[in-house]
C-alpha cells in the first residue's frame, strides 16, 4: 500500500514538475522507489492471503497479471501520446499535455491500487477441509551429546576389564568374552 502511495505521489509531482531535466529525474526516482516497494511487497501480501498449497499458483498469477498490465498500460500510453501531438519542424511529436495526461492516468491507477490494497485480507485463511490426524506423544529421550557417548563407552570398557564375566549395560555395544 505504501508503494502505491509513493507511485501516486511521484506521478502527481510529475504532472507539475516537467520543465527541467532534474525535475524529471526526481519524478523518475520517486516513481521507481514506489514501484520497488509495491512489487517487493506484493508476493508477501499474496502469501499471507492464500492457503499454503496455493502460494505458487497465486504468485504465478501475480506475475502474469503484472506482465499483462505492463503491456496494456504501454498500449494506453502509446495511444494517448499519438493522439496528443504537436508539430515541430514538420514532424508530429507528443505534446507536454499528452505527457501530463499519461502521468494523471498513472496516478489514478496507482491510487486505485492503493484503495484495492486496503481491502486485502491481513491473515492467512484457516486450512479448509484438512484432515486432522491426532499426533502421538513423542517419547522423551535423553539428549545425546559427545560427553554422554564418550562416558557410556568408557564405562563399557571398564566393565570389560574389571569383570571376566560377560555383562551388558544399557547402551553398551561392546561385549566382553
Amino acid at each position: 500500500m505504501v508503494g502505491s502511495l509513493v507511485v501516486t505521489a511521484g506521478y502527481g509531482i510529475g504532472i507539475v514538475l516537467m520543465s527541467e531535466i532534474w525535475q524529471l529525474v526526481v519524478v523518475g526516482c520517486v516513481v521507481g522507489a514506489g514501484m520497488g516497494l509495491a512489487y517487493g511487497a506484493m508476493p508477501a501480501l499474496i502469501v499471507a492471503a492464500v492457503p499454503v498449497s496455493e502460494t505458487a499458483a497465486a504468485n504465478s498469477l501475480n506475475t502474469l497479471i503484472r506482465t499483462l498490465g505492463t503491456s496494456f498500460s504501454s498500449a494506453v500510453v502509446g495511444v494517448v501520446l499519438t493522439q496528443m501531438t504537436t508539430g515541430f519542424a514538420g514532424r508530429a511529436l507528443p505534446s507536454e499535455n499528452g505527457f501530463r495526461r499519461v502521468l494523471a492516468i498513472g496516478a489514478g491507477a496507482a491510487a486505485l491500487c492503493c484503495a484495492l490494497a486496503a481491502f486485502l485480507p491481513r491473515q492467512r485463511p484457516a486450512p479448509s477441509q484438512r484432515a486432522h490426524r491426532p499426533s502421538r506423544p513423542r517419547q522423551q529421550r535423553q539428549p545425546r551429546n559427545a560427553w554422554h557417548t564418550a562416558s557410556t563407552r568408557l564405562s563399557c570398557i571398564r566393565l570389560r576389564r574389571e569383570d571376566a564375566m560377560p555383562r551388558r549395560r544399557r547402551g553398551c555395544r561392546l561385549h566382553s568374552n
